[in-house]
């Protein structure tokens, strides 16, 4: 995405943009993510930063955040822009996880996005993605995993060092 593209989307109404290039896509463009991330910010806009190789998907527990990130942008009134490098694969799996996230089933949100988009979601990996998607959020639905379990995100954190010194 060049400078004139983030006016353009802005001229459009969009409030937050989702990158899922990877920094080295991005580099040649902005020469760094944070310049990138500092120019959308400039025009009044949200940013969501989460880099996926070609081809690629991200992992379950980073969908559902993106998911839920997005969602709560859109309730509020803020559209939202997803782009990758070619605005394909990676894009569209997020653009039909959405779908699924809002209730479609997988195979429908995957069609829907080839009919707009096609060639969309050009990966197994991609496509695997949605369908484990739609399993948790089944799962979910019937109750056999609480809902807070898939919305609060996963705590990374390191345990903690005690240093005790032995008196002599």
């Amino acid at each position: 995405m060049k400078r004139e593209d983030i006016k353009a989307i802005k001229s459009m109404g969009i409030k937050a943009i989702v990158c899922l290039a990877t920094e080295r896509e991005v580099y040649p463009f902005w020469g760094g993510i944070l310049t990138y991330e500092a120019n959308v910010i400039s025009e009044g806009m949200e940013f969501y930063f989460l880099p996926i190789e070609p081809k690629g998907a991200p992992d379950i527990r980073e969908l559902i955040d993106l998911l839920t990130w997005i969602s709560s942008r859109a309730t509020r009134g803020k559209p939202v822009a997803i782009h990758c490098f070619a605005g394909v694969g990676r894009a569209g799996t997020v653009a039909a996880a959405y779908l699924i996230f809002k209730g479609m089933t997988p195979k429908a949100a995957i069609d829907q996005v080839r009919r707009v988009r096609p060639g969309a979601i050009e990966s197994s990996e991609q496509e695997e993605v949605l369908f484990q998607l739609g399993s948790v959020i089944n799962l979910v639905l019937k109750k056999e995993i609480p809902l807070k379990l898939i919305l609060e995100p996963i705590e990374t954190k390191k345990p903690r060092l005690k240093i005790f010194r032995l008196r002599r």
